[in-house]
């Protein structure tokens, strides 16, 4: 990704239609579908009664090159470090870009979340299939598609599903839910019907 896309002026997806999805005790939901460009966006946006995660369930048709498809969310929250999980563990990048180090660690890789926390208080933004984010002071932003024209120039063209989340907690992300909720979010139970009369062959 070229740093100066940060120069451009991004190009917000029009809402085209809102109905309500789910109206449950244990879930609500609303269903939004946007347009942008030639591409068209659905998202089921879920609350779940027994937990603060808001959950941004989308489906995109990406009829697009050489543009992004990002979220961006503006957070309460100040703090002069964001934490991102990798494998066996995570890291810390500064949220400032004081120096031409910093300005170059504009989009960074993470696995499930990032997570930007005070002593007291943070949000944690979880996905399921996405890898770079950038925190620039109390904004959080996830990349969701990219479409490249090399070597494909038909790359991330088409039908993609994925969910992305906020979890506000209290605490940092240790002290929160934050680790077990990137875990839940990636690797939802399968629920199967087994007869109990009938022998269960792996």
């Amino acid at each position: 990704i070229d740093p100066d896309y940060l120069k451009l002026k991004p190009k917000k997806a029009v809402l085209e239609s809102v109905k309500i999805g789910e109206k449950g005790p244990l879930c609500v939901s609303i269903i939004q579908e946007y347009s942008v460009s030639n591409s068209k966006i659905i998202q089921e946006i879920r609350l779940y009664d027994d937990s603060k995660m808001v959950e941004f369930k989308t489906r995109v048709n990406w009829q697009e090159d050489r543009k992004m498809l990002k979220v961006r969310f503006s957070i309460n929250i100040y703090s002069d470090y964001a934490s991102f999980d990798i494998q066996f563990g995570n890291y810390k990048r500064t949220t400032r870009k004081n120096t031409s180090w910093e300005k170059a660690k504009f989009e960074v890789f993470a696995h499930k979340w990032a997570d930007l926390s005070e002593y007291d208080y943070g949000v944690s933004l979880l996905n399921d299939c996405k890898y770079g984010y950038n925190v620039d002071k109390n904004v959080m932003e996830l990349t969701l598609l990219r479409s490249p024209v090399d070597p494909d120039p038909k790359t991330d063209y088409g039908v993609h599903n994925f969910t992305y989340a906020l979890l506000p907690h209290s605490g940092d992300f240790r002290g929160g839910w934050t680790i077990p909720a990137g875990y839940f979010l990636n690797m939802q139970p399968i629920f199967l019907r087994i007869d109990k009369d009938k022998e269960v062959k792996q």
